[in-house]
This record gives structure tokens, C-alpha cells and sequence, in this order.
């Protein structure tokens, strides 16, 4: 008999109550009587795919914290020390958040410090050239991590024209010319966006409430336009970029997945966890403990708006790069045509729900949790449902996901590596394209 379901884990969401501020701004509290920490968010649905010049949100988004009309930089991060809290920002394709994290006793003039960086900001000149100075810092060092070029190969080809397929950062090129205006033009998309207010912890939810209403001042609007539709390439493709005596090969491979909402997502998430989501799965047990091609290798499924993907990812020896992605190609086939054993999916499901679990105890992970289900639009309950699906999982259950996403006809490669070493081991594959490090195509090898 199984027994394997009596081992799912009671979870309930996190308790929050949502108040609606005016059309375009709502406010979430999470209530924890027994925290003495505090976490506050403000997230915007604008991120770097609503740009319209490449490399102004990520610039607008640092800049945000870089001083307002009631305070410096230097002012800011003496206050926030002194306090001990931090005070961060953050942005995605789809998304732009500051968060700020204390003591308790800090609420109000946490929330006074995220209000003044978002409604008044300065975009000082000289904080303009010495913050465009850092990210181009940031750009060069990312350009020489062979780990950063295959991700953003990777996305600029399976995305083709799609912002995701573009770096949040932009190119050096792009950040050289761009100005106040560029950061005084995505703030206003900011500020006219949907915004939500995240309160995680112990605080009186009155007079909090009453603090936000006073200090927060958005527009009753919101001028998000949608973005383009995904363009889905047909075939498999690889893409090389060449890094001349490199010695090692990076690899990814992409591959489309399903979002939040599909019925078949708890399932995908088990799947790719016995396949590649941890130290026993599939690919790290053939790859690394049998061949010793690799230290590790890993998969995951990215979380983007509007769709996810599978993502496999390894730094692998460069004589074994062919070997290695014939293998994975492999058991892709075999996941997509064959069941798993019982036990392979009982140990897979308890290691789903046990992450799931760790990353929900603390003030900020609650946060995080309540964060996701207004930024997916999920219902309130998603994440009891998600639970109790991946406990009652069946054999049934994981091959429908297997025979929907492992099929291989469609992946999209991207290596980074030498080229004189790589190509005579991928004499077996159609479609391939020699790129340079923006993933952008410079002769194809083959047909």
C-alpha cells in the first residue's frame, strides 16, 4: 500500500487581509504578532520588457534609492544603518520592488522612506553619470561570466524579438546615451502603473493603515500596455559563442514550460525535480556521478509573467559537451515516453514540499509568498491547493506532464566555448549558429 500521502505536510497560507486603496493600488497585510522584524514592499507591474529605451528601468530602478527631495544618498543609507534595517530595490521583466526591512518599532518611517523614493525622486545629474559608471561596471564583469553569456543567449534566441530576450542591463552602448529624461520617463510609467503595498509582521493594522493613506499619493490610473505575443521557434537550434581556450564548455538548454495557473504545474515541478531539481535527480546522477563530465548540473522552471520555461544548466568538460547534451537529450526521451518508479516520485514529491516549507517560516518569505499571488494573479488559496497537489500525485499525474513538456523537437541550446573543440562533437545536430555575446546570430555552421 502507499503510504507516501500521509506524509503531506499541514500548510496554510499565510493569513493577509487586501485593502483597495483606489483602482490602481492595493494594500496586503500580513499580520505575525509573535515578529519583532518588520518587512515592507512596494512592487510595481512595470519591469524592464515595458521599456522604451533598452536600459532604463534597470537604471531608473537604482536611482530610486539614490537620493529624493527630503534626502541624499549618503542621508538614506546613515538613517537606514543607524536603524539597523536595509533598504533594497529590485527589478524583473515584469516587475519593480523596494523593499525595507527593521525593527518593528521602524514601521512609520519605513514607510515615509519607501514613499519619498518612489514619489520624490531627484535623478541628480552626478548621481546619474556615477550610477551609469557602476552598471557599466556590472556589464563588463557579466560578460566575462560564462554562465551570465549562456543565460542571455540562450533567452535572446528563444524569446527572438520578445523583450524577455533582451538584458534587464542593456548593452554599453545603450546605457552611454541615456539621460534624465530616459529616468524621469519610466518613473512616470512607474507611478501610473499597479502598485501593491506588502506589510509583513507585528504592527497595529489601524493605524498603519492610516500612515499609508497619508504618506502614499498614486495616480488613480494605469497606462500598462500589453506587451508583444511570444514567438515560439520550431525546430531544435544551437547556438555557439566563441571563447577561444576556455578549457571548460557552459551550457543551456531551453525548452517551453507552463505557468502558475496550468492544473499540470504541481506535476512539472516534481517532474523537474527528479530529473534535475537536486542532488539525486536524473542528470546529476549520470552526468556527475557516473560520467564525471560535470561537478553539477542543474534544471529549474523559470517564473516570467506571461510564460516559464525549462531551463537545464551545467559547466561541463569541453571534450565531454557532446556526450553530455546527447544525454540529456536522452532522458528527456525516455521521461517523455516512461513512467518513473513509485519511489523515485514519492522522494521527489517530499523534497518539493520540504523546500516549499523552508522557504515559508520567516516574516519576509510570508511576504514573498503573499507578493506572489498578486503578482500572478493567483487565488488566495493557490498555495494550500498547490500543497495538497503535490502530496496526492500519482504515477498517472507526472506522465501527463512528462509526455506535455519533455518532447525534445523543440529545444533551444546555447553553449559558450571554444569553437575548434565544440563543433566536431556536434556533427550530429542541424540549425547551428555561431553568435556573439548578446546571443545575436553571426553566420550559420550548418543546415
Amino acid at each position: 500500500m502507499d503510504n507516501s500521502n500521509k506524509l503531506i505536510p499541514v500548510f496554510k497560507t499565510p493569513k493577509f487581509e487586501k485593502v483597495e486603496i483606489n483602482e490602481n493600488f492595493d494594500v496586503y497585510f500580513i499580520n505575525n504578532k509573535f515578529s519583532e522584524l518588520i518587512s515592507i514592499r512596494l512592487s510595481s507591474n512595470i519591469g524592464t520588457a515595458d521599456e522604451f529605451v533598452k536600459g532604463e528601468g534597470y537604471l531608473t530602478s537604482k536611482l530610486l534609492i539614490a537620493g529624493n527631495e527630503n534626502q541624499t544618498f549618503k542621508e538614506i543609507f546613515d538613517e537606514t544603518d543607524f536603524m539597523g534595517a536595509s533598504l533594497n530595490q529590485a527589478i524583473s521583466y515584469d516587475s519593480f520592488y523596494l523593499t525595507f526591512f527593521s525593527s518593528k518599532k521602524f514601521i512609520k518611517r519605513g514607510l515615509e522612506i519607501i514613499a519619498d523614493c518612489i514619489q520624490k525622486p531627484l535623478f541628480d545629474e552626478n548621481e546619474i553619470e556615477k550610477e551609469k559608471t557602476r552598471i557599466e561596471s556590472e556589464i563588463m564583469l557579466d560578460l566575462s561570466d560564462t554562465n551570465f553569456l549562456s543565460q542571455q543567449i540562450l533567452m535572446k534566441n528563444f524569446f527572438n524579438n520578445h523583450p524577455y530576450g533582451l538584458s534587464k542591463k542593456g548593452k554599453i552602448s545603450d546605457l552611454k546615451i541615456l539621460n534624465k529624461s530616459n529616468c524621469h520617463s519610466f518613473h512616470s510609467r512607474i507611478m501610473q502603473s499597479k502598485k501593491s503595498l506588502f506589510v509583513a509582521g507585528n504592527f497595529d493594522r489601524n493605524e498603519t493603515l492610516e500612515q499609508i493613506t497619508q504618506i502614499f499619493n498614486f495616480p488613480n490610473e494605469n497606462i500598462l500596455e500589453e506587451k508583444p505575443n511570444i514567438i515560439k521557434k520550431e525546430g531544435r537550434s544551437i547556438y555557439l559563442f566563441n571563447k577561444e581556450n576556455s578549457g571548460q564548455a557552459n551550457l543551456r538548454i531551453g525548452k517551453s514550460a507552463t505557468n502558475h495557473n496550468d492544473f499540470n504545474y504541481p506535476a512539472l515541478q516534481v517532474v523537474n525535480v527528479l530529473f534535475g531539481g537536486f542532488f539525486m535527480s536524473r542528470l546529476n546522477n549520470i552526468l556527475r556521478e557516473e560520467k564525471g563530465n560535470t561537478y553539477g548540473i542543474a534544471s529549474l522552471i523559470s517564473v516570467l509573467k506571461q510564460t516559464n520555461m525549462l531551463i537545464i544548466a551545467s559547466t561541463l568538460k569541453e571534450e565531454s559537451l557532446g556526450d553530455s547534451i546527447n544525454t540529456i537529450i536522452e532522458q528527456m526521451d525516455v521521461l517523455s515516453n516512461e513512467k518513473v518508479e513509485e519511489n523515485e516520485l514519492n522522494r521527489a514529491k517530499q523534497f518539493t514540499l520540504g523546500s516549499f516549507l523552508r522557504n515559508s517560516e520567516t516574516t519576509q518569505q510570508q511576504l514573498n509568498i503573499i507578493s506572489n499571488l498578486d503578482n500572478f494573479k493567483l487565488e488566495s488559496n493557490y498555495y494550500d491547493k498547490y500543497i495538497n497537489s503535490v502530496g496526492n500525485l500519482n504515477l498517472d499525474d507526472l506522465f501527463n506532464a512528462q509526455i506535455k513538456y519533455y518532447k525534445t523537437e523543440d529545444l533551444i541550446i546555447s553553449i559558450v566555448g571554444d569553437k575548434k573543440a565544440i563543433l566536431p562533437q556536434l556533427q550530429d545536430f542541424s540549425n547551428i549558429y555561431i553568435c556573439n555575446e548578446y546571443g545575436e546570430v553571426l553566420e550559420k555552421i550548418n543546415s
